[in-house]
């Protein structure tokens, strides 16, 4: 008998990311050290009735660096000197914190303004997680919003509102 074996199951990593030991804390947490692996200046949290939105002035990413993001297990950081080195937190901060929602990231670089769609509703209900993430150049409107935002470079994730993520934030940040 000859056979190959290896494979990834879709299905098993979403639910590991879903069971993964991380509090609603753990998960704002992970995104500051992001946004300090990022060298962000400074980082805000922009809360109104219908989003979460956290604003940093770090450096942003390319395209590269927001396709690693969703990697699933990749270092990013692994000749670095950084904060993450597991190559999960961004990914289970932003589903825990969106409650299985979708998160939109925004981010520039000096060079590229981006947009990533994260749709966790989608990725866990279709337990496919390969592929799902698209990312695009920003649109105009969005541009003009991440300026209001900050004038530099740095990176935007907006969240779902959620009274508990709120309370969370509120309570420690």
């Amino acid at each position: 008998v000859h056979s190959l074996a290896g494979s990834i199951n879709e299905s098993g990593i979403i639910d590991d990311l879903k069971r993964r030991g991380f509090t609603l804390f753990n998960c704002v947490c992970e995104i500051i050290a992001n946004s300090i692996d990022a060298k962000g200046k400074k980082l805000k949290f922009i809360i109104t009735p219908h989003y979460i939105k956290i604003v940093d002035w770090g450096k942003g990413m390319s395209n590269e660096k927001l396709t690693d993001m969703f990697d699933m297990l990749k270092s990013n950081h692994l000749n670095e000197k950084s904060m993450g080195i597991s190559g999960l937190g961004g990914k289970v901060a932003t589903l825990k914190l969106s409650k299985d929602q979708n998160v939109f990231i925004y981010t520039f670089d000096g060079s590229q303004y981006l947009t990533a769609n994260v749709p966790w509703g989608d990725i866990i209900e279709q337990q496919r997680y390969i592929n799902m993430i698209t990312i695009n150049s920003m649109i105009d409107d969005d541009i003009k919003e991440f300026k209001n935002d900050r004038t530099d470079t740095g990176t935007t994730i907006i969240l779902p509102y959620d009274k508990e993520v709120h309370e969370e934030i509120a309570k420690h940040f």
